[in-house]
């Protein structure tokens, strides 16, 4: 830590490719990368995070709720959920949302740009930035498929995949949009929803217009990119309307939906939850009819068990925002 050196028997990963479960066997984007990094690393890693953390954590946007210390989904999930519905208790306003995508954001982190963030406005030392510049650099791996392993691949990233610190890098890294945007937006790591209310719905669209506008032009000076393809928007409201204007950027069209999953909870246009309960039903019975083919082989113990993580664990997830609905 004191010489800024990251060891480089560190920085080697290997690839274990798993099939996503759809597209073809031979396209390289049907596979999860799944990176293994040695234990030692990760125990440095760790170490380095936590001493980052406490430098700059206070500088981190209230916004994020990814990857912190008493925060999580939840937060997330009950911050825009609670301001929606404050918002739709007058019935003449209207919540419009949007659910940005990025493209493999923590690839596009570019560490240049990322020190110099840390050392202009979350003034670092120069021990860290040094240990920083030197963990992003030649970094390889090697892919490992049906026990043969490929031969060693070189790459520079200071956020590789199943790296400990990665997640409060990415971060620091995409907390810069708080200088852009001027409408309310939520956090997860690189789980992004802008929102807004107002009365005026011709208002609510041209907001979320202008800031998604602003997003792509930050998003492009600092090399990452939005995947509007996957991008998409909702509007909140309470009662009937008929909406024919859309929202485009860059000459990207944005998708309207009416029911949205979000940190694993579906949303709907009258955030009745409905979509939701009828999802838990049907991951639940899905359940339970698993642990019938095993209840006689299994010991009292280990079937509470398996009953608390196959089942309340779906039942009990953002249950306090979901759970007062009248199916």
């Amino acid at each position: 830590m004191n010489t800024g050196t990251f060891p480089q028997i560190f920085k080697h990963a290997v690839i274990n490719p798993v099939y996503k479960g759809k597209g073809s066997r031979s396209e390289p984007l049907s596979y999860r990368p799944i990176s293994t990094l040695p234990f030692f690393a990760k125990l440095f890693e760790k170490n380095i995070a936590r001493r980052i953390s406490e430098k700059v954590e206070s500088h981190l946007s209230d916004n994020q709720h990814g990857f912190r210390s008493k925060r999580s989904c939840f937060t997330a999930l009950t911050s825009l959920t609670h301001k929606a519905t404050l918002a739709l208790d007058n019935k003449k306003r209207f919540v419009g949302a949007t659910f940005v995508d990025l493209k493999r954001a923590f690839d596009f982190v570019e560490p240049d740009k990322l020190l110099y963030v840390f050392k202009t406005k979350y003034l670092l030392d120069a021990n860290y930035i040094a240990l920083l510049y030197d963990y992003a650099r030649d970094r390889s791996f090697t892919v490992l498929v049906n026990n043969e392993v490929s031969k060693p691949f070189h790459y520079n990233s200071i956020c590789p995949q199943g790296s400990t610190v990665a997640p409060l890098l990415f971060s620091l890294y995409f907390d810069g949009i708080k200088d852009v945007l001027d409408i309310d937006y939520l956090l997860f790591a690189d789980d992004l929803v802008l929102f807004t209310d107002s009365q005026d719905l011709s208002l609510v669209i041209q907001l979320l217009t202008n800031n998604l506008c602003k997003l792509n032009n930050w998003c492009l000076n600092y090399g990452m990119h939005i995947n509007y393809n996957k991008t998409k928007w909702m509007l909140f409201h309470r009662t009937n309307v008929e909406l024919t204007t859309t929202i485009t950027v860059d000459n990207n069209y944005i998708e309207r939906v009416t029911e949205f999953k979000y940190l694993g909870l579906w949303l709907d246009e009258k955030l009745s939850f409905i979509k939701h309960y009828e999802h838990v039903k049907s991951k639940i019975a899905a359940a339970i009819g698993g642990l019938n083919k095993l209840i006689r082989f299994l010991t009292p113990p280990l079937f509470k068990c398996l009953i608390k993580s196959m089942i309340y664990s779906i039942k009990d997830y953002a249950l306090p925002i979901w759970g007062s609905i009248r199916p």
